[in-house]
């Protein structure tokens, strides 16, 4: 499936063939779609289609959202944890498209280039986002990628941190390459959108509003600031406010049963996941950021 129709027709100077296993619009899944649609508008001699994984779904947010913006995409179908069959899928697909670049974004991309020597006919440029940490088994399928990216030809990184521990890993400083994530300006919000958003959130108009944005995982460390929460509120003199927490994850209802724990939840709102955060960030007083391991904080 995919915007550019028959694969191969009409095809630009150069392709880039982008693997990334993603269920959900994450910041590096969200990155890679604007730099695909954006190659499309402006720079005709590049394109990039991407190559995604699925188990037990015929779609999902990521796949979508690649639609939405017009991105050609490619699903692989998975069977079950560790089907070989996804291999053939991905030989089918690089014949088909003749890439003139790979691109990984994630562990299991960068193992499969690897392991089955995609790399031997053409670049392949791996991209190292960091990682979570939710539990020992996450952990542990992180360590793959000490023998698959130094066989990358380049490996990218956001930040100098990563690269440290790319080095330990035996990743080259000639083959790596430190490039910090953009950020685009948020569009102005529409009038009205900030009260209207204030009142579904069910927040008291003299309460400030303290954000946080990410994905529900250990490494972010909610929990460090639900116990800021819960000491703020002791604090004599404190203004009223609420902890307003975009975003979803493994940790969701673990944070929730501390909010419960610390007798906090009437100043915490759980809002969910959303694909634009700027109205959020127009109703925060501040903005609060409490991660362990970011990449670009």
């Amino acid at each position: 499936m995919g915007a550019e129709g028959e694969i191969g027709r009409d095809a630009p100077a150069i392709r880039v063939l982008a693997l990334m296993e993603a269920r959900s619009v994450t910041g590096p899944a969200k990155n890679l779609v604007a730099v695909a649609r954006g190659l499309a508008q402006e720079q005709p001699a590049a394109s990039i289609r991407i190559v995604t994984f699925t188990r037990h779904e015929t779609s999902n947010p990521f796949i979508e959202a690649c639609e939405r913006a017009g991105v050609a995409v490619d699903v692989i179908r998975e069977r079950y944890r560790f089907d070989l069959g996804v291999i053939s899928q991905l030989r089918n697909i690089i014949d088909r498209s003749a890439p003139d670049i790979l691109q990984s974004h994630v562990t299991k991309s960068h193992f499969l280039i690897r392991l089955c020597g995609l790399n031997r006919d053409r670049p392949w440029i791996a991209f190292n986002h960091g990682y979570t940490a939710e539990d020992l088994k996450v952990r542990l399928y992180n360590q793959v990628d000490r023998w698959s990216l130094p066989g990358a030809d380049r490996v990218v990184t956001v930040c100098g941190a990563f690269a440290d521990r790319l080095r330990r890993w035996g990743v080259s400083d000639r083959r790596m390459t430190v490039l910090h994530n953009a950020v685009a300006p948020f569009p102005s919000v529409t009038p009205g959108s900030v009260d209207r958003l204030r009142e579904a959130l069910g927040i008291p108009g003299n309460a400030l509003v303290l954000l946080s944005v990410g994905r529900f995982s250990p490494e972010k460390a909610h929990a460090g600031l639900l116990r800021a929460v819960a000491a703020l509120r002791r604090r004599a003199g404190a203004p009223a406010f609420r902890l307003v927490m975009v975003g979803d994850g493994p940790e969701r209802e673990r944070l929730k049963a501390l909010c419960r724990q610390l007798a906090v939840t009437d100043l915490v709102v759980f809002a969910g996941t959303t694909a634009d955060v700027s109205v959020y960030y127009s109703l925060a007083d501040v903005f609060v950021l409490p991660s362990r391991s970011e990449g670009s904080p």
